[in-house]
């Protein structure tokens, strides 16, 4: 079936479908330098953003009490990109 499919196909094509059989091309999931760098994403995220809360908190004058519910938002929606990233590793993996 694919020497049927490679007569129609352009030499680029036939290249590109070459390739994908014998595995040459790789999902960027499957290469770990990319998770490790997911995984840094994943970390500074809530970092960044608590950091910039607590800027926000500290020019405006108001407590770390008082903005002690942003930090919670800023967890949950990290929780939430997470999640949504490890399920689409494990997914596609």
């Amino acid at each position: 079936m694919i020497l049927s499919i490679n007569l129609y196909l352009g030499s680029e094509l036939k290249l590109l479908l070459e390739a994908v059989t014998l595995h040459k091309i790789q999902s960027p999931f499957t290469d770990t330098t990319r998770g490790r760098v997911l995984l840094k994403i994943i970390v500074l995220i809530p970092l960044i953003l608590s950091l910039l809360w607590f800027g926000y908190l500290r020019v405006n004058s108001y407590s770390l009490a008082q903005g002690k519910q942003g930090f919670t938002y800023i967890l949950v929606l990290s929780s939430v990109i997470a999640a949504f990233y490890a399920l689409m590793l494990f997914l596609t993996h």
